[in-house]
This record gives structure tokens, sequence and C-alpha cells, in this order.
């Protein structure tokens, strides 16, 4: 089995990420650094994690898609990858001290967006260590209090563009017993909030073992009853799966813009076996400071509605 057709999962996942970068397959390093984002916290605990090269270290860091509850997650994993690898290299009789870790960190602790933290969280979790400098901490933190540098010659070295997340419709998965169709007909859903965001991409579930399907995907401003063009339109898209319930992320090449209040419907047409669907469904979520609104929607010929179904993940930015 070759790397290309081994299914990604969360036991793989940073093996071939590193095995990616030491062969430059570009290819595959997008399908890990995409599978990572979907799953970042979990990733970000396993012991996987702390065996990372530093420069497989430094492209999670730099993942526009790393979808997080918050950016001290991605710190404190750091700090901990930074002291394992410490303890390993030097046989550590002691704790690494905090300037140890700076120093094995190195330039992926710019990568880190410590801008995005709340003030509270970056005092609590940041400003108690000595990983940063007292310099560093203070310019950070009068950014994260003004979205202001505190001089006209101070410079921001670390990034600070936001990151992706995701409005998870579903708490839970259909049982075993049973499974969903997937002939041709269409799964939609209706949705609106109440911020403009920008849909980068969304997740599918997959087969009930390893499989492939062949899905099309359309988006619709559906706020007046007469159809326009639609705002995406995808089709031939290539969706394997290894059988798990984890939903499998689909990333847009040009992203969609999307207007509070407006009413938009997602459409996906899936040929292939049976796959997994979400149950449980609620019609209201509150993600990342963003409230979504979900409908069902008289387009949806295969079933998905608001409380089950497809199409469980909506990955976006907020604009």
């Amino acid at each position: 089995m070759t790397l290309y057709e081994e299914n990604l999962n969360l036991e793989n996942v940073c093996a071939l990420l590193d095995q990616s970068l030491l062969y430059d397959d570009v290819e595959l390093t997008d399908k890990c650094l995409q599978f990572i984002g979907l799953n970042a916290e979990s990733i970000l605990h396993r012991e996987s994690f702390l065996r990372l090269s530093p420069a497989a270290i430094a492209r999670i860091a730099q993942n526009e898609y790393l979808c997080l509850d918050s950016e001290a997650l991605l710190y404190e994993a750091c700090v901990r990858w930074a002291k394992e690898g410490l303890q390993q290299k030097r046989q550590f009789l002691h704790e690494p001290t905090d300037g140890e870790v700076r120093e094995m960190l190195g330039s992926i602790v710019y990568r880190i967006r410590f801008p995005l933290m709340e003030a509270s969280e970056f005092a609590t979790v940041v400003g108690r260590q000595q990983v940063l400098s007292h310099e560093e901490k203070s310019t950070l933190y009068y950014y994260i209090l003004t979205n202001e540098l505190p001089g006209e010659n101070c410079l921001l070295e670390f990034d600070c563009g936001t990151r992706a997340q995701i409005c998870s419709r579903f708490p839970s998965v259909g049982s075993a017993q049973q499974w969903w169709s997937c002939s041709g007909p269409t799964d939609a859903i209706s949705f609106q909030t109440d911020c403009d965001i920008q849909i980068i991409g969304m997740a599918l579930y997959g087969g009930r073992e390893k499989a492939k399907h062949d899905v099309g995907i359309v988006i619709r401003d559906t706020t007046k009853e007469i159809l326009s063009e639609p705002l995406l339109k995808m089709a031939g898209i290539n969706l394997e799966s290894d059988g798990s319930t984890t939903p499998c992320p689909i990333y847009f090449k040009v992203p969609v813009a999307t207007r509070a209040g407006r009413l938009y419907t997602i459409l996906v047409t899936m040929k292939g076996p049976l796959t997994h669907y979400g149950t449980s469904g609620q019609d209201k979520f509150s993600c990342a400071g963003i409230n979504f609104q979900f409908f069902s929607s008289n387009k949806s010929t295969n079933g998905t509605n608001v409380k089950n179904g497809q199409i469980p993940h909506i990955i976006f930015k907020r604009l």
C-alpha cells in the first residue's frame, strides 16, 4: 500500500505528514494538513504529535485551516512538543526551562497566533511563563486589548490572521443498524448567520467501510424564491473514506462569501456505497461567536433535514 492509497486517520496522519515533507510530496502534505485542521484538538493531544519534526510542527502552526476553539491549545501543545524533544535529545534530569523551550521552538513560536487569544486567556496561559520575553508579552497584550501596536516603530512579528472554524450540526452519529443511501438524490440544508462569513469548505460523512464517492456541491442564495446563479458549483469530486464516522473535509478552491441575515442552501449529491449520517441536530448553534440557524430545505430529496442526515460540518472564516 502506497502513501497515496492509505487512508488518513488519527493514528497515522502525523507520521504521513512527516513523510510527505521528507519526500516533498505536496499533494499528500496538503491532504494531511486538511485532515489535521478538521481534527486539530484531538491531534494536538496525541502522542504522535510530540514525535513530529520541527518542519511538520511549523506547517501545522501556520495552517490557515487549523480549526481551534482557542489558540492557547496550540501554544500548550507546542510547549509540550518542545519539552518532549528536549528530554529525548538531552536526557534532561530536570524539567526543561522556559528559555530552553523557547530555543527549541525557534521560529515556530511566531506562527502561533497569540493575537487571537482573549486577554484573560493570554495572561493566564502565556503571561505566567517566560517562553516569550517581557517585551513580546507587553506588545502582544497591548495589541490584544486595543488591536493596535504600542508605537509607530513597533513591529508585530507574530502571525495574527484569523483561522478557520467549524460549525458542527450533529452531536451524534446514527446507529450501526441504519445507513444513509447515496444513489444520486440531493441532500440539502438551508442556513443563515448573524455575521458575514466566508465558507471555505464543508465536510461529509464517508462510507461505513472503506469507500469512494462521486460528489457534487452547489451553494445558492435562496433568500428569494427566484433562484439566482449558484455561488458555488463543483462536480466530480472524488471523496475517499476509511469507514470511520469522522467527517471527510472538502475545501473549495474559491471561498464563498455569505451575508448576515440572508438565506443560503447547500445542495449535495453523492453516488456510491451507503454512508454514516448525523442525528439529533438542532436548528440553532453558536460557533466562534457567530450564530447559525438551520432550516430544512424542500430541495432535499434524499432525507437530510435539520434533525438528521448529511452535511455535518460547515468550515468557515469570519469576515
